[in-house]
C-alpha cells in the first residue's frame, strides 16, 4: 500500500461502509503513526474486528468520567489538541459525522471540522475524515471538499477492492439461481431505489457489472472482471 499522506494534511474517504477507513487506520497505526480514533461505534468492537490498539474517543451524549466518552464538539477538539501536541507523527480517524450534524447542525460541524484541520496543519498531523456520501447533499459534499482532499483506494494502491456493501451485491447477483433485477437487490438488503441505484451505479463505473433492460426491469449482469471477485461457483 502506498504511502500518500502527507503531515499536515486532511483526508476525506468517501465510502459507504467505515470498514476500509478502520482497516486503513488500522494498517497505518501499526508502526507509521500513533493513532487516534473518534467514532460512534463501541470501542471494543473495532479492537476485536479490526484489531485497533490505538485510543478511541466515543461519541456519546452519555459521558461519564472517562475523558474518552463525549459528543461535545469543544471537548473533543481539547482531546485531539492534547493527544497531537503529546505524540509526533499522529493520525486522527473522525468516522460517523453524521451523528454530529444530528446532535448540532452541518454548520456547526463543517466549523468543527475547520478547527480540526486547523489543529492537524499547525501540529503536522494527519486526519482521515471518512463520510458515507449518501447523508449528505452535494453543497455539503462540496464544502467538505473545499476543505479537506479526498483520497480512494486507487490513490493507495488497492485499486480494485471493493466495498462490502458493493461486494454483498456483487455476490448476490452472482451466487443467485435467476437474472438479479434492480427491484430483488432492494428487497435483499432493505435499502432504497435511490441507494440501489447508486450502488449499482458504482459497480458499474468500476466494470464489474453492465445494466441490460428485461421489459420493466433493469437487470444486473456480472462483467468477466466482476466474476472474479467473487467466489468461484
Amino acid at each position: 500500500m502506498k504511502n500518500v499522506f502527507a503531515l499536515g494534511s486532511s483526508y476525506l474517504i468517501k465510502e459507504y461502509s467505515s470498514d476500509w477507513a478502520y482497516s486503513l487506520f488500522a494498517e497505518k497505526t501499526k508502526k507509521e503513526f500513533k493513532g487516534y480514533c473518534i467514532t460512534r461505534t463501541n470501542p471494543s468492537y473495532l479492537r476485536e474486528k479490526y484489531k485497533i490498539l490505538s485510543p478511541v474517543l466515543w461519541l456519546t451524549n452519555q459521558p461519564d468520567k472517562d475523558d474518552l466518552k463525549t459528543s461535545n464538539l469543544g471537548h473533543i477538539l481539547q482531546s485531539v489538541k492534547k493527544f497531537v501536541q503529546k505524540n509526533k507523527n499522529s493520525l486522527i480517524l473522525l468516522d460517523r459525522i453524521d451523528y454530529l450534524i444530528n446532535l448540532y447542525t452541518f454548520e456547526q460541524v463543517i466549523k468543527f471540522i475547520y478547527s480540526l484541520n486547523d489543529i492537524v496543519m499547525s501540529k503536522n498531523a494527519v486526519l482521515l475524515v471518512n463520510v458515507n456520501p449518501e447523508i449528505l447533499n452535494n453543497y455539503q459534499l462540496n464544502l467538505l471538499q473545499q476543505e479537506i482532499k479526498e483520497i480512494t483506494r486507487k490513490d493507495l494502491g488497492v485499486e480494485d477492492e471493493l466495498e462490502d456493501d458493493l461486494h454483498e451485491i456483487l455476490l448476490f447477483a452472482h451466487t443467485s439461481p435467476k437474472k438479479v433485477s434492480f427491484k430483488d437487490i432492494s428487497r435483499q438488503f432493505s435499502i432504497t431505489k435511490t441507494t440501489t441505484r447508486k450502488r449499482i451505479r458504482a459497480l458499474e463505473k468500476k466494470g464489474f457489472v453492465i445494466i441490460r433492460k428485461n421489459g420493466r426491469n433493469k437487470i444486473v449482469l456480472l462483467t468477466e472482471k466482476g466474476k472474479k471477485h467473487v467466489p468461484p461457483g
